[in-house]
């Protein structure tokens, strides 16, 4: 295991708030803890490190099965500066992904598995990976049963649900079955429920 600052700058001197359990991180413009005082007890300074390194000093494998990346709005600089040429990653797992971070993953050639949950942790599949639509299709089977709350899952099933606090559209909201006619591009994480029927060809909010 590792503990490190990850950036898409080396050895830059950052402030980092510890003092918010789960919820901590960099603290900069743009990053949830934006507006913390760096001049709090909970707030201690660390040099960033790039991935790349990091990932040679460990000896990470080139094909990389799952990365899950939760670092409270700093998501887009890790992957602005991710070493792609040298790494393959199969599975990501963004929470909130900017449109930025959304138009690397596209040109990675990464679609969307489906959100989970309401903090808009969202779920991409390389269309590199072995078996691309079985994976694809048990990913979401998977994510069907955990929104839905059900056992057995169908083909129909396989649908977005909505939250209806937020107006979102959150579970499978582009299905395999459907992969050539809804993934044009990426989706962001607030698409309204509206907008992925549309996708969809549906007219009609069932």
């Amino acid at each position: 295991m590792a503990a490190a600052v990850i950036s898409n700058s080396k050895d830059e001197l950052i402030h980092f708030s510890l003092g918010n359990g789960a919820f901590g991180g960099i603290v900069a413009p743009g990053a949830d803890n934006s507006k913390v005082d760096v001049r709090n007890a909970g707030v201690k300074q660390f040099y960033t490190v790039n991935t790349y390194e990091t990932f040679k000093k460990f000896s990470v494998p080139a094909t990389i099965q799952y990365i899950s990346l939760d670092v409270e709005g700093a998501e887009e600089s890790i992957i602005e500066s991710f070493p792609f040429d040298a790494y393959t990653v199969l599975a990501f797992t963004i929470e909130r992904p900017s449109k930025k971070v959304l138009e690397i993953l596209e040109l990675q050639n990464f679609v969307e598995v489906g959100i989970l949950g309401n903090f808009g942790d969202t779920m991409y599949l390389n269309k590199r990976t072995p078996k691309f639509i079985e994976v694809l299709k048990k990913g979401q089977i998977q994510i069907t049963k955990i929104e839905k709350k059900i056992v057995e899952v169908t083909e129909e099933d396989i649908f977005p649900v909505r939250n209806v606090r937020k107006s979102r559209a959150q579970g499978v909201r582009c299905p395999y079955h459907k992969l050539d006619h809804c993934h044009k591009t990426l989706l962001h994480y607030t698409a309204t429920y509206e907008t992925v029927l549309k996708r969809l060809g549906l007219k009609k909010v069932t």
